[in-house]
């Protein structure tokens, strides 16, 4: 008989054919983040659960990017009211998760659905680029229209980036915020280092940055998900990566009033 949660697990994993962590020390376990959730939510149903009393109200963004698992966890967790927001088409997945489907098992007939469909943050121009991709073709659009979304295509980074510095326009009479959004981090790493050697300033985010500064920020498209900009230029080269079309989606849905999708033949 044991406690030990780590070894509990392992043994349901066993009991289910699959393959089994390590056995090691308690000091040399490691976990891989798709055992994570399931190991805590047969710790809270083999234990006594901790109950947030003190909790009155939970709001959770992002709905989308939460597994059935995830909920049934913050479910046992939180017996409060809860505020569930997110846009199914925003999944970091390759393709929209609804998670609209399993919320009644788990939250029972008493939660109440509400869809919100008209848009606000972008305009027309943005917003019917977005639908595009999507799919979603309901949507009742706030009527502010701008420029017209500018797609090109680049032979070289240099090239690329010349198209940006000349069209980024940030200053007092101007806009406050643009961003360059890659498909991954190393991407975002390399940009940056080449506004840096051209001594263009700009402010790199990164999964450890605490802060948001106005101006021109270097970062990934799943990073920039909750942040707005006025300008937008998606860098996206892998059209065949799976998760082609989400980036593409999340970079549009960024762009308060102008965005611009480009590629470049260098691959990276």
């Amino acid at each position: 008989m044991t406690k030990d949660i780590y070894e509990i697990y392992n043994r349901l994993l066993a009991w289910c054919g699959m393959d089994t962590l390590p056995e090691v020390p308690y000091e040399r376990r490691k976990l891989c983040y798709e055992d994570v959730y399931p190991m805590l939510y047969l710790k809270y149903r083999l234990k006594k659960k901790n109950v947030h009393k003190n909790i009155k109200h939970l709001v959770i963004d992002e709905m989308q990017d939460y597994s059935y698992i995830q909920y049934l966890i913050l479910h046992r967790l939180f017996s409060c009211r809860m505020t569930i927001l997110g846009d199914k088409a925003q999944t970091l997945g390759t393709e929209p998760q609804d998670v609209l489907k399993f919320f009644t098992k788990i939250f029972g007939k008493k939660y109440r659905s509400i869809e919100i469909k008209k848009s606000y943050r972008n305009t027309v121009e943005i917003a019917k680029f977005a639908e595009r991709i999507s799919g979603i073709t309901d949507l009742e659009l706030f009527h502010r229209h701008g420029k017209e979304v500018d797609e090109q295509q680049f032979q070289t980074e240099k090239a690329l980036l010349d198209m940006v510095l000349k069209n980024v326009s940030i200053g007092e009479d101007t806009y406050e915020t643009a961003a360059i959004l890659t498909m991954t981090e190393g991407e975002a790493r390399h940009l940056f280092s080449l506004l840096k050697k051209w001594n263009v300033h700009a402010n790199y985010v990164d999964r450890n940055s605490s802060t948001f500064q106005k101006g021109l920020t270097v970062t990934t498209f799943y990073l920039a998900k909750g942040l707005e900009f006025d300008q937008v230029f998606a860098v996206l080269n892998d059209d065949k990566n799976p998760l082609f079309k989400q980036a593409a989606y999340i970079c549009a849905t960024r762009a308060l009033h102008e965005l611009y999708m480009y590629q470049t033949g260098e691959q990276r």
